[in-house]
């Protein structure tokens, strides 16, 4: 069985959209905004086992099947991108908890493309958003108005392990701990924003695609998504790649805020702050992501 040119992307409040833009100026790329896919994916295989009529059948002898309809779920949604040669990037907080089910299922390695910035930066950018359009903004239910009072509070539940941040940060950190990060390719923020043709460059030779080179001037959004579905403008990408963004937590978050988010979370400032890293490279230092 031939290879399929799926790579996966994980990302929050950390430069995915920007990514897949960038990504998505070659011709020979399918970039996808963020998608559903798979929890789809994941939800058959949660569901099948409890139904009667397989069990009835018994479990066993039907995972043949099972995995080959699973996988014609994965091949068939990019069915026409495939036919067509082109290499598929899914955007999607939930494939990196779903590697060892992926590679099962394809019997190929999975490859997955973490984004990753200053903590500071991705709870910056969710506090932002929460100021912003007092009179239109999501209504919050009392359990939520109470226990975020203050900026601290809001913090809190911005990472809380029901939330997106926080579910974002946990898989990284499950993935860790799995010993399954030799998958990844890490890129952080600060290096996506100071070197975007040399990023895009490497992704594609860590993917195995021909070399390409984006223009970091010329940003359009091409994965368009409804944002109103989402009930904030999560997927908003300015036209120039730019620094702007770096260390803006420094005008929104208290110092002693900011200062209790960089101990609480060393590693996953470690990864924000380092290099780019390829799967090529091996296991990723600082395997140790709390």
């Amino acid at each position: 069985m031939s290879r399929l040119p799926l790579t996966f992307v994980h990302g929050c409040r950390s430069g995915s959209t920007l990514l897949m833009q960038l990504l998505a100026q070659n011709p020979a790329n399918h970039c996808t905004p963020t998608n559903d896919l798979a929890l789809l994916f994941a939800n058959v295989q949660n569901q099948w086992t409890a139904m009667e009529g397989f069990r009835a059948q018994g479990l066993e002898s039907l995972v043949p099947r099972m995995r080959g309809a699973m996988r014609g779920l994965l091949t068939g949604f990019y069915a026409d991108e495939f036919a067509t040669g082109r290499a598929v990037f899914d955007k999607s907080r939930d494939w990196l908890k779903q590697i060892e089910l992926v590679e099962e299922v394809l019997e190929q390695r999975a490859t997955v493309i973490v984004c990753i910035r200053d903590i500071r930066d991705m709870v910056a950018s969710l506090e932002t958003l929460y100021r912003k359009d007092q009179i239109t903004k999501p209504s919050r239910n009392v359990e939520q108005q109470i226990n975020g009072q203050t900026i601290e509070d809001r913090c809190k539940q911005y990472l809380a392990k029901d939330v997106m941040l926080g579910m974002f940060i946990s898989s990284i950190k499950d993935c860790f701990e799995k010993q399954l990060d030799d998958r990844l390719i890490i890129v952080p923020y600060h290096v996506l924003v100071t070197e975007p043709r040399e990023t895009i460059a490497k992704i594609h030779a860590d993917c195995g695609l021909a070399p390409f080179f984006c223009n970091p001037s010329n940003v359009e959004n091409v994965t368009h998504e409804n944002d109103e579905v989402h009930g904030r403008p999560f997927h908003v990408v300015r036209p120039t790649v730019d620094t702007s963004a770096v260390g803006r937590w420094q005008t929104v978050l208290p110092p002693d805020v900011a200062a209790w988010l960089d101990a609480e979370y060393p590693s996953v400032q470690q990864l924000a702050h380092g290099p780019y890293r390829s799967c090529r490279d091996g296991k990723v230092p600082h395997a140790d992501v709390a």
